[in-house]
């Protein structure tokens, strides 16, 4: 038996997707640019499946411009940022992904101005140093909806209304929360909002920006006047497909799938503590998503354990990353003030709409042997 722990990582595809896929191949290879009659019939699917997105996500279809996932769409929103207010300011956290951690250093290195506003163990931010970082507008803040190593849910709304009373913008990496809580741009009320399909049952190499006024957004891919002018770049017809077939898939009846995942969650970690062996779950007190469980096992070298597990039958992530084959703490959890040695120490384990009871149960079996050998 094996047992797929790590949909932070990447998640299967929605169920019945790839007939759906087969009955489209002979029709999905048209150009939505052209202007005869099978263009034009692209164009009308690429039209309907972009007001689909926008229904999904909260959003108006003119607010949808589809990339090819979210590392692009962060990096296009800090990139349009600096081009638009070369004076401006960065301000983020100091647990993004490193698609917007390293964009924004690297904008740094050039002489733009960004602020890495410091986290606690909850990963939450210092709401005193964002105050004092905004003073100086405009500036944008750019903030993760949710944490894809510790599953951590950040408070954009109030975020986004400190951000706006200084007259400054919001963009907000919304990829780890896809599917795994309620999530509508027109409520969390931020400027910028980056998705992928593959974090919510899709494809790989598709995903989107969702911006609320598309005047406060300079394109960075240059070339025809695809994406209504906004990302040059024929549409990936399928790929967009299968993003909608995932939203379909990954939100439906979500509040019973999160009730689910709770009782998944609940025994999991009630599971975990019969083991009597020193660990932590790196955790929000206030906001977390039950899909995920960050685990320092203390005493035990993190890239062992997930060797052994995957031996085992288990696949799951570091809490670190694995950069040219050398095994490094997390950034994200050294942020946050934990030591290095309990960085080392800690594995991810996400869950998604396919876990079931019984894996859950063969993971535990498997830790407790490994744990005790």
């Amino acid at each position: 038996m094996r047992v797929y722990a790590d949909y932070n990582a990447t998640t299967p595809l929605a169920p019945g997707f790839e007939g759906y896929l087969r009955s489209f191949l002979g029709e999905g290879y048209k150009n939505p640019s052209s202007i005869h009659a099978e263009g034009r019939a692209a164009r009308e699917f690429l039209d309907r499946e972009r007001t689909i997105t926008a229904g999904y996500l909260g959003a108006e279809a003119d607010q949808v411009i589809y990339t090819s996932g979210a590392t692009e769409a962060n990096n296009a929103v800090l990139q349009s940022f600096v081009d638009m207010y070369p004076d401006g300011k960065i301000i983020l956290s100091g647990i993004e992904h490193d698609s917007v951690y390293k964009k924004a250093q690297a904008l740094g290195a050039l002489g733009y101005q960004v602020v890495t506003i410091p986290v606690d163990e909850e990963g939450k931010l210092d709401v005193t140093l964002l105050d004092f970082a905004l003073q100086e507008s405009p500036a944008l803040v750019s903030v993760m909806l949710a944490n894809n190593e510790t599953g951590m849910v950040l408070p954009i709304v109030d975020i986004a209304a400190i951000a706006h009373e200084a007259g400054s913008v919001v963009h907000t990496d919304a990829t780890c929360a896809l599917g795994k809580i309620p999530l509508l741009f027109n409520e969390l009320d931020v400027d910028y909002l980056s998705f992928s399909a593959h974090k919510c049952y899709g494809l790989k190499g598709v995903g989107g920006l969702l911006v609320k006024d598309v005047t406060a957004f300079k394109p960075q891919i240059l070339g025809g006047l695809h994406e209504r002018g906004n990302r040059a770049g024929t549409e990936n017809l399928i790929g967009i497909m299968s993003l909608n077939a995932g939203l379909k898939y990954g939100l439906q009846d979500l509040g019973l799938e999160l009730q689910r995942m709770e009782m998944l969650r609940s025994r999991f970690v009630t599971g975990l503590k019969t083991f009597k062996r020193e660990m932590k779950i790196h955790e929000s007190s206030t906001a977390q998503l039950a899909s995920t469980v960050n685990i320092a096992f203390r005493g035990f070298h993190a890239e062992t354990m997930l060797a052994r597990l995957d031996l085992e039958g288990v696949a799951v992530s570091f809490g670190s990353a694995c950069h040219s084959g050398t095994f490094e703490p997390s950034r994200v959890l050294l942020n946050m003030g934990i030591s290095e040695e309990e960085a080392s120490s800690t594995i991810r384990f996400s869950f998604g709409r396919m876990t079931t009871i019984d894996e859950i149960d063969f993971i535990l079996g498997v830790l407790k042997k490994t744990l005790e050998e």
